[in-house]
């Protein structure tokens, strides 16, 4: 009788272990699943707060994603509301309800621009692009105090050539690129070589009444671009404030 009862004593204390070690986290994964957030870096973008069922959870900037180092929990088989909000307000962007299931993980993606009139839930790209490929649009968005507004420009695009070592030109030309609009022309170009090498660009911009392409503030004309294979994106001219008076020509780009 003695052994039954230490028997069954044994038993209990395992069964109250797991019931611990599951409130504890180790058996989340039969519970909840997750989600995550990033929010693309495109023109005019601002902060968004993130509410799940009406509470707030966290903020999101853009360019930014949250909910893939630290999970975003949800529970498993209940329909929730995720809802995302311009900061500090009441201001309703965008929402969604999502059913996930255990374990499972639902990524968002927010492509939001008061600036280019977008806002929507975005897939990573929507166009049919190459593998070796990318399509984009280029937005001008720099500075006034680093190109004034009243220069006209047009931008070239230009490749590096391995062998001469100069960045030459590929023919491709935005003309009449205005200040803070997307320029109509939709561009495709090889992002990769046959061996799978990165190919590399650059941008410069013209102005259109001398003739002369525009330098920053440390004397270099390029507008260094990221383009991803297989991909769309936006890509915007900008450029960083290095303090007195100098800037710095450094793009942004968002895959959309």
């Amino acid at each position: 009788m003695k052994k039954i009862f230490i028997l069954f004593a044994l038993a209990l204390s395992i069964f109250i272990f797991s019931c611990t070690k599951d409130e504890e986290g180790y058996g989340v994964k039969n519970y909840y699943g997750s989600f995550s957030a990033e929010l693309l870096a495109l023109p005019g973008a601002t902060t968004l707060d993130i509410y799940v069922g009406g509470e707030k959870i966290d903020t999101l900037a853009a360019g930014r994603i949250i909910g893939n180092d630290i999970p975003k929990r949800l529970t498993a088989g209940e329909a929730t509301t995720i809802s995302f909000k311009k900061a500090g307000t009441d201001s309703l962007v965008l929402d969604t309800t999502i059913t996930v299931g255990a374990a499972e993980k639902v990524a968002l993606k927010i492509a939001y621009s008061p600036t280019l009139g977008i806002n929507t839930f975005s897939k990573v790209s929507d166009a049919n692009v190459a593998d070796d490929s990318t399509s984009f649009f280029l937005f001008n968005g720099v500075p006034d105090d680093a190109i004034a507004g009243a220069i006209k420009t047009d931008a070239y695009l230009l490749k590096w050539n391995s062998e001469s070592s100069l960045f030459e030109e590929t023919g491709i030309i935005w003309t009449d690129l205005e200040k803070r609009k997307l320029h109509p022309n939709l561009v495709t170009v090889r992002a990769t070589k046959d061996d799978g090498s990165s190919i590399i660009y650059v941008i410069k911009l013209k102005n259109k009444a001398t003739g002369e392409f525009i330098t920053d503030g440390i004397g270099s004309e390029y507008f260094s671009i990221y383009i991803e294979a297989g991909k769309r994106e936006i890509i915007t001219l900008n450029a960083l404030d290095l303090g007195g008076g100098l800037w710095f020509f450094l793009p942004d780009y968002a895959i959309y």
